[in-house]
């Protein structure tokens, strides 16, 4: 069974805003909280990002979720982790953040 975590959602209850950009490292790590928990109540393995609902998505929000979600997620309990829904600019940023740490999705 797979966990799907919808980005944008997360980030609208989050920030509660209407925006659709996710910028700064504290906004990264309040949504990467909300995936974090969302994941700790799931028996799934994998857990499937969409980030279909996200207009903006900088380096630092990158890190922030994607690079510091699979650090943690790697010692207690490995998952697989897809990430759906990504425009070119943000595969980018997730892509630089991904390769600092040395890690895949």
């Amino acid at each position: 069974m797979i966990e799907t975590i919808r980005i944008g959602h997360l980030l609208r209850e989050t920030a509660t805003s209407p925006y659709r950009h996710l910028v700064t490292r504290p906004t990264g790590a309040a949504v990467r909280d909300r995936i974090e928990a969302a994941l700790s109540r799931s028996d799934c393995l994998t857990a499937l990002l969409d980030f279909s609902d996200i207009e903006l998505l900088d380096f630092s929000c990158a890190e922030e979720i994607v690079a510091k979600l699979l650090l943690a997620q790697a010692a207690p309990r490995p998952r697989f982790v897809v990430l759906r829904g990504l425009r070119d600019d943000q595969f980018d940023a997730i892509e630089q953040a991904l390769t600092h740490h040395h890690l895949a999705v």
